[in-house]
């Protein structure tokens, strides 16, 4: 029994004394390891911060473009109502927003002298997608004071655009970019990520830029799809026109021609919720909204079948208050105040433009008397 126990510490001694050193060797390996994280969480944070700070700075429209290659016109088209929303304080009693039917077949001008109205047209590109709608509203208001009436102009078919990834991806840029200057329309995380981004971009962008010893403003080279103008000089003959983008001759090449598959037009949803964001928008804001289908060729009347669309029209005429659908629901017109199957011509735009002078009146009116009752 003594003999047992004079072995017990022989044996038990060194088991503690391990275990320390098992335990420094692995804090020696660990506190590097913090530290080294620590340090690069610190100069991500930093390098965020300002990529950030610059992508902030920078203005919303050469944010918006691509950094390194030319725009295109679509993009200038797009970009330009918003910027006008965002940096100008006009009065305008009346705006029309929608697709490329609207920029090109609602003349301000002619609308002011029918109807005695100050208009602004900030129609855009059915490629912008259906929540632009809404951005471009939400924009205008912050710098604007209400208008009377707002007019929403879209083509029957452009509500079953679905876009290829190229336009997704430019629709998600145009929403991120501007949803850093207009609350609501995006979590505030994603401008976020997209201001990192971008300054980052602008930051290199700049420093080549100063190596190569030349400007590099890309809203100083041509437009792709129309060379004969810059970014910049598009920009000031679209406010001379006051939004307004009149298309060149008589007629498109060809005559009106639309596909058939399917044969009947569908609605996306993400149209209708697009839609229905806007009407909201405007219902909330106590603005009267005109959602107006933009004329085409009666031809185009027997190659599809429109129902849907105006089943999807009086949907929304019931079930907000605040928005007026024109009736009929859709115009057919000649072909001859046609430039395409889709866009007006200048004797076609006439038309139209004195068509709504008459229901943008006829609706003030209407809304002038419920008031007063």
């Amino acid at each position: 029994m003594v003999a047992q126990s004079s072995l017990s510490p022989r044996v038990s001694e060194p088991i503690e004394p391990e275990r320390e050193v098992r335990s420094d060797h692995r804090w020696q390996r660990i506190v590097p390891t913090l530290g080294l994280l620590v340090f690069l969480s610190a100069a991500l944070g930093l390098f965020s911060a300002v990529a950030y700070s610059i992508g902030r700075c920078t203005d919303s429209d050469l944010r918006f473009l691509e950094p390194r290659r030319a725009p295109t016109l679509d993009e200038a088209c797009i970009a330009y109502p918003i910027e006008y929303c965002l940096r100008s304080n006009e009065n305008n009693q009346v705006i029309f927003l929608g697709d490329s039917t609207c920029r090109c077949g609602i003349d301000p001008a002619e609308f002011e002298r029918l109807s005695g109205l100050r208009a602004y047209n900030l129609g855009s590109q059915g490629k912008a997608g259906p929540l632009s709608f809404a951005l471009t509203v939400k924009a205008y208001l912050a710098s604007h004071p209400s208008p009377q009436f707002v007019v929403l102009s879209i083509s029957p078919l452009v509500c079953e655009m679905a876009g290829n990834r190229r336009d997704a991806a430019m629709q998600d840029r145009l929403l991120a970019n501007y949803g850093a200057e207009v609350s609501g329309i995006l979590p505030w995380s994603e401008s976020l990520l997209y201001l990192i981004k971008r300054g980052s971009l602008d930051a290199w962008a700049n420093r080549s830029t100063a190596i190569a010893g030349h400007n590099n403003d890309v809203r100083d080279v041509p437009l792709v799809g129309l060379e004969a103008h810059t970014y910049r000089s598009l920009k000031r003959v679209t406010r001379e026109s006051r939004g307004f983008g009149r298309l060149p001759g008589f007629h498109h090449a060809g005559g009106p021609v639309l596909a058939r598959i399917p044969p009947q037009v569908t609605v996306r949803d993400d149209w209708r919720r697009g839609v229905s964001l806007l009407a909201e928008t405007c219902q909330a804001l106590r603005v009267p909204l005109l959602l107006r289908f933009s004329p085409m060729p009666i031809e185009c009347s027997k190659m599809r079948d429109f129902s849907t669309v105006e089943d999807w029209a009086r949907e929304l005429g019931s079930s907000c208050p605040e928005l007026t659908v024109g009736h009929p629901a859709l115009l057919w017109y000649d072909w001859n105040l046609c430039w395409d199957a889709y866009h007006l011509n200048a004797q076609g735009v006439s038309k139209y433009t004195a068509v709504l002078a008459v229901e943008v009146r006829t609706a003030l009116a209407r809304v002038g008397r419920a008031k007063r009752l």
